[in-house]
């Protein structure tokens, strides 16, 4: 949008500038000796003027800018949020207490990655609600009550087994 603004102001002045210059046709020589020093300091009234303006204006150019840049920008389709389902709660493993509880590790942080990636996502629905977006979302957060389920049974299998006591407190976790 700054852009945008930055080129509507400077584009605009020029274009007011040159009209004046070529309707009242001032003489260049009050902007210094030379011409080298008629140029800087042309360069630095313009860009005073221009600062003088567009305080005044600053509200109007960014709305329009705004505008412009929004004429230009598609909304973005919904990305694909497909997590891969790979599952570590591995049933041969129930009968070795400890290798399934960390199988049941390993599947709640694959949840915890699965979460993460819907809070960053859900900022976006903020600055910008897309329906494609929202259902994207809402089947993730599907896929994740059903690895919560699935984790909690899974850990119902494993409490069939005797269990030592520092088991018992994991598989309570």
């Amino acid at each position: 949008v700054v852009p945008v603004g930055n080129l509507l102001m400077r584009g605009m002045g020029s274009l007011a500038m040159l009209i004046l210059f070529l309707w009242l046709k001032p003489p260049v020589a009050f902007l210094g000796a030379t011409v080298p020093d008629q140029i800087v300091n042309a360069h630095i009234l313009f860009n005073v003027l221009i600062l003088v303006a567009g305080l005044p204006l600053a509200g109007l150019v960014y709305r329009v800018s705004e505008k412009i840049v929004a004429l230009g920008t598609k909304p973005a389709p919904a990305e694909a949020l497909d997590v891969v389902e790979l599952s570590a709660l591995n049933d041969s493993a129930l009968d070795v207490p400890s290798q399934a509880l960390a199988n049941a590790t390993r599947e709640v942080v694959r949840v915890c990655e699965t979460v993460e990636i819907m809070l960053k996502r859900i900022i976006e629905l903020y600055e910008s609600a897309d329906a494609d977006k929202i259902k994207a979302l809402a089947a993730l957060d599907d896929r994740v009550d059903k690895k919560h389920a699935s984790i909690k049974l899974y850990l119902a299998k494993v409490t069939r087994n005797p269990l030592s006591e520092d088991e018992a407190l994991r598989c309570q976790e």
